[in-house]
């Protein structure tokens, strides 16, 4: 490495090609007997004009035997394009990934779980109306977040001690791996369905172990313990509730502060309303999809509400063949330029831009699932007393990093469900 940068500061002009930087990488491990080199991908220059030219490149899929798919690049523009990113380019891949992130490139990229082992993860789905949260008056809104709608943050506050308690009933033995999980989020404005017609924000989550190997059969024994742990939670919450109500008004604040005291913390009404906890854990992982978003790529959805009939415009006819070709189309869905409503207006759901759901997964914080800081958290409501605030504060603080594609590649991996080693 040291030898690397001292050429590059005297000739600056030198570009040895990616060949040479690999080849270079294994000689230094077997010469040092190291299983990684200090040669970081961060410091090489891209030789690629963006990420998907390189995973286009460098995948094997379809060109070597026995290889599965890794990765699938998600646009509703286009077909899906699926790639076999090998082990032994994976961090090169991740400081790409990085850089991409860095050059401002819109990154549309998904993770398909390892075979027959992955690192564990939860994908949450919540869903609610803007403005309807307890503390939406305190909250206010702020940027990317609906006005008078609770943050990431302490929506998921509700969920991680729950988590955490069936985590350590249900498999005790993770203490041993130490159980510390990764949290991002994102949340935005989303469409309302039929089977849901009050419903238009959406938060999202994935919860990722990095130390936790799973099977896939392991994996859906903890969502259906989890779905459980919920279901008799909120049972117990609503006999509370209903016995209150029969004694009177003057044990009502006892029954809460004990209610509060348990181990998950009730979860507000508000989001029990609107919210399956077959839903909200995403039993699909299993039956529908393999796939997990990546950290900071964009899920881009044509917008429905564009595309109705009754809010598209009305096309151009020329003579008898219909309209000139050049002058069919805009509906204001996928690809359109105009807003695509009649009257000029602007689409209240995707805001003129005709795609849906742009939402950025952002890492929230660190957490534990170790044995100590369940006694710790007995009587406490939401998730902070889980925070690991150390680890948290070195994985989101961009000044320590050597530099900022390192800070966002690290971000990238601890956030990865792909085993490669």
């Amino acid at each position: 490495m040291e030898a690397f940068h001292w050429t590059k500061s005297k000739r600056p002009l030198v570009d040895p090609n990616l060949s040479f930087i690999r080849q270079l990488r294994r000689y230094e491990c077997s010469i040092n007997g190291a299983q990684s080199s200090t040669l970081l991908w961060d410091d090489i220059p891209t030789q690629t004009s963006s990420l998907l030219d390189w995973m286009k490149t460098n995948s094997i899929l379809g060109k070597e035997k026995n290889c599965r798919m890794t990765h699938n690049w998600l646009s509703a523009a286009t077909k899906r394009r699926e790639f076999s990113i090998p082990p032994e380019k994976m961090e090169e891949f991740f400081s790409e990934y990085a850089k991409a992130y860095c050059r401002g490139e819109e990154l549309k990229v998904c993770e398909v779980r390892s075979d027959p082992t992955y690192w564990m993860y939860l994908d949450l789905d919540i869903k609610c109306r803007m403005g309807e949260g307890e503390s939406a008056s305190v909250v206010g809104g702020g940027e990317g977040e609906g006005k008078g709608t609770p943050s990431l943050q302490e929506v998921v506050g509700y969920f991680i001690p729950g988590i955490v308690r069936v985590c350590l009933t249900e498999f005790p033995d993770w203490r041993e791996v130490e159980a510390r999980f990764v949290v991002s989020g994102a949340q935005g404005k989303v469409e309302a369905r039929m089977h849901h017609p009050d419903v238009n924000w959406k938060y999202g989550y994935h919860l990722v172990w990095p130390r936790v190997e799973v099977t896939k059969q392991l994996h859906e024994r903890f969502v259906q313990a989890l779905i459980r742990f919920f279901e008799s939670q909120e049972k117990k919450f609503e006999r509370n509730e209903k016995r209150v109500a029969e004694e009177g008004k003057e044990k009502e604040e006892e029954e809460k502060a004990k209610e509060e005291k348990r181990m998950q913390g009730p979860i507000p009404r508000w989001l029990r309303r609107h919210n399956q906890w077959e839903e909200v854990f995403d039993l699909t992982a299993f039956s529908t999809t393999d796939t997990l978003r990546m950290l900071y790529s964009s899920k881009a959805v044509p917008c429905r509400n564009c595309k109705q009939p009754s809010n598209q415009p009305q096309k151009k006819r020329h003579g008898k063949g219909g309209g000139r070709k050049k002058d069919r189309g805009g509906g204001g869905g996928a690809g359109s330029k105009g807003t695509g409503l009649k009257g000029g207006k602007v689409c209240e759901v995707c805001e003129g831009s005709g795609w849906q759901d742009k939402r950025l997964y952002e890492l929230l914080g660190v957490y534990s699932c170790l044995g100590d800081s369940l006694t710790l958290s007995e009587s406490e409501v939401g998730g902070d007393r889980y925070l690991l605030k150390t680890e948290t504060e070195e994985l989101m603080d961009t000044e320590k990093a050597s530099n900022k594609i390192t800070a966002i590649r690290k971000r990238v991996e601890a956030t990865s469900i792909i085993k490669y080693k």
